[in-house]
């Protein structure tokens, strides 16, 4: 019976060891709520002389996995990416990027309407997008943004003999600096810089777009 006691108070202590050892290490800060964060940057366009009415159909987004959850992705210096725990996008970024596209392509004037509405059968053109990395890295001064993606844009025929033409085929790799934030990391300074790659990302396709209807006019 006494060895039974004795057993009984060593596992005892080893439960009241590890408590106190996951409670220095922080296991219990998964119960802090999570905060979530939009993927929606200030819309600025760039100033193209050709005026036109072409009807743009934003196709869905295509984000490559892990980039897909809907929580902020971390990359270490040797390229490992870490989901972040407390926060998180307010909805998937394929969303956010798409809604981003419509809103920031309507205001060019080589437009007359741009849409995500995937019933609009009469869009002139359509644009394919694909994201393959939306990070951010810590530096020694700050963080830096990383941004992968490329686009297709369809120009359709109203003849079904014609089909697809593919107009413009383009990929971009913007990277974005923010200062401030070591480590640990500053989500703000995250969000800030994620939201600066995707407006460059942006502005990059709107001139790249601006060219192409300019020569094709």
């Amino acid at each position: 019976m006494q060895g039974y006691e004795m057993k009984k108070v060593a596992i005892t202590l080893v439960v009241f060891f590890l408590i106190q050892l996951t409670g220095c290490f922080g296991v219990y800060k998964l119960e802090r709520p999570i905060i979530h964060y939009q993927l929606n940057p200030e819309v600025e366009t760039v100033d193209c002389a050709v005026r036109a009415d072409h009807v743009l159909l934003v196709m869905p987004v295509l984000v490559a996995p892990p980039y897909d959850s809907s929580r902020l992705m971390y990359s270490s210096g040797n390229f490992k990416v870490e989901p972040s725990v407390h926060y998180r996008w307010i909805t998937a970024p394929d969303s956010m990027i798409r809604a981003y596209l419509v809103k920031a392509l309507k205001n060019m004037s080589v437009f007359g309407n741009v849409t995500a509405h995937e019933g609009l059968l009469s869009a002139d053109y359509a644009l394919e997008t694909q994201v393959s990395r939306l990070d951010c890295t810590r530096t020694k001064t700050g963080h830096t943004a990383h941004l992968q993606a490329s686009v297709v844009l369809i120009k359709n025929s109203r003849k079904a003999s014609k089909g697809r033409k593919i107009c413009l085929k383009k990929s971009y790799n913007v990277l974005e600096d923010v200062q401030g934030g070591e480590s640990p990391p500053d989500i703000n300074n995250v969000v800030v810089a994620l939201n600066q790659a995707l407006k460059k990302f942006c502005l990059e396709l709107q001139k790249d777009l601006c060219d192409y209807f300019s020569g094709n006019q």
